[in-house]
């Protein structure tokens, strides 16, 4: 009897130490797991950020050039509204100083016409100079 009962604490005793070994061995290879998992998801993140980056990198690249072809386009429009708006200026300038020389030679027919011959004379000397100027005579 006495080699049964040390028979049963034995096998008693191997279970307890067998399952307590299977416990450890199962929480062994569960952080084993864990940490197989984290390494593989952190790999596969790495994967992933790198191809999203490649990716968006292809997408982005020409945008951002049609960008900057659009960009360099409006400011050439802007350099030639400007340089556009520079000549108007200088066409109005020399149209109002025109108008002014028109009024003051219309001011001085006027005079010519209707007051004394020697002054016609001289202004009309003085407008045929000017044509043959105009002309390239002398």
């Amino acid at each position: 009897m006495d080699l049964i009962l040390g028979f049963a604490s034995g096998l008693l005793l191997a279970l307890i130490i067998g399952f307590l070994g299977l416990k450890f061995l199962l929480k062994f290879q569960t952080q084993k797991f864990e940490l197989l998992a984290a390494q593989i998801l952190k790999k596969n993140s790495e994967e992933f950020q790198v191809n999203a980056n490649e990716k968006l990198t292809h997408v982005v690249n020409p945008l951002e050039l049609k960008v900057k072809e659009y960009k360099e386009y409006m400011d050439s429009l802007h350099r030639e509204d400007l340089k556009d708006r520079e000549s108007l200026r200088e066409r109005l300038a020399q149209m109002l100083e025109s108008a002014q020389k028109i009024g003051h030679e219309t001011g001085q027919l006027t005079r010519a016409l209707s007051s004394d011959v020697k002054f016609q004379g001289a202004w009309g000397e003085l407008t045929l100079e000017r044509i043959l100027e105009l002309a390239g005579l002398q």
